[in-house]
C-alpha cells in the first residue's frame, strides 16, 4: 500500500511542474519577440537595399516606341524625341548615356536613358500627357522587385477607390500613401504599414472599409496561378519539349 502511494505526485511535484511550465511560456514569449525583431530587421535591410537601388536609377528613364535603325546614333534619336515629340526644342536635355534594353527589332526597341539632371527627368515626365495615343511611352527605371511591389500597391489603391472614390491615394515608387498612412508590400507579410518612427508594422485588418486580409489572399492566389502558367509555358518552350526529349 505504501509503495502504491509513493508513486503519486506530491504538492512539491506540482509546484515544480508549474514553475517549469511558466519558464517555458516565458521562453516562448522571448523567442516570439526575437523572431519579430529579426523579421523587422530583415524588412528594414530589404527596404534599405531597395532605396539604394532606387537612388542608383533615379535619373534614368525608359523610352518606348522610338523608331531607329540598327547603327543609328542613339543620342541623336533620343534628342530628336525630346525636341520634336516632347517639345523641348528651346533647350537641350543633357543625356549621360543611352542603351538598348530588352528584345531588339529592325525598327527600334526600348531605350534606357540616363540623364545628367534630375530636374530634366521630372520635366520630361511632366510632359508625358501629350504622348497619349501616339505609341510613344516614357516610364521610370524601376527594378523588377519594385515593379512587382508597385503592382500589388496599385491593386490596393484600386480596391480602396472602389470603396471610397474620394480617398486620397498617392503611389510614389513602391510606397502607397492612403490619406496620412503609408503602406508597402512585402511578399511574406503582405501589406505593411510604415510607422512614424520609420519602422514597419502589420497593416490594419481593414483600410477605409476594405478587407485587407481578403485582398492579400486574392493577390497570392492570382500570383500562384500566374507562376504556374509561366512555368508551363517555359517548359513547353524549352529545347526538346516538342519531341519529348528531357
Amino acid at each position: 500500500m505504501n509503495e502504491k502511494f509513493s508513486t503519486l505526485a506530491t504538492k512539491n511535484d506540482f509546484e515544480t511542474l508549474r514553475v517549469e511550465i511558466s519558464e517555458l511560456k516565458e521562453e516562448n514569449r522571448t523567442l516570439r519577440d526575437e523572431m519579430a525583431m529579426m523579421r523587422e530587421s530583415s524588412l528594414q535591410k530589404d527596404r534599405r537595399l531597395e532605396y539604394l537601388e532606387l537612388q542608383a536609377r533615379k535619373k534614368n528613364l525608359i523610352l518606348k516606341g522610338l523608331v531607329f535603325r540598327e547603327n543609328e546614333d542613339l543620342y541623336r534619336v533620343v534628342q530628336r524625341f525630346f525636341s520634336e515629340i516632347l517639345g523641348f526644342s528651346d533647350r537641350m536635355i543633357c543625356v549621360s548615356s543611352v542603351q538598348r534594353v530588352g528584345s531588339r527589332s529592325i525598327t527600334g526597341g526600348l531605350l534606357l536613358v540616363s540623364l545628367v539632371s534630375l530636374e530634366d527627368k521630372w520635366s520630361i515626365i511632366g510632359r508625358t500627357g501629350r504622348l497619349q495615343g501616339t505609341g510613344y511611352g516614357v516610364s521610370q527605371d524601376y527594378s523588377p522587385e519594385v515593379r512587382h511591389n508597385r503592382f500589388k500597391l496599385l491593386r490596393l489603391k484600386s480596391e480602396i477607390k472602389k470603396m471610397n472614390a474620394n480617398a486620397k491615394c498617392v503611389l510614389r515608387a513602391d510606397f502607397l500613401t492612403v490619406e496620412n498612412q503609408t503602406f508597402v508590400w512585402n511578399d511574406s507579410s503582405g501589406f505593411v504599414g510604415k510607422a512614424v518612427d520609420g519602422s514597419f508594422v502589420t497593416a490594419p485588418s481593414t483600410i477605409m472599409g476594405l478587407d485587407v486580409a481578403a485582398l492579400v489572399s486574392r493577390l497570392r492566389t492570382e500570383e500562384k496561378a500566374w507562376l504556374g502558367r509561366r512555368s508551363v509555358v517555359a517548359k513547353a518552350a524549352s529545347p526538346g519539349a516538342a519531341d519529348g526529349v528531357s
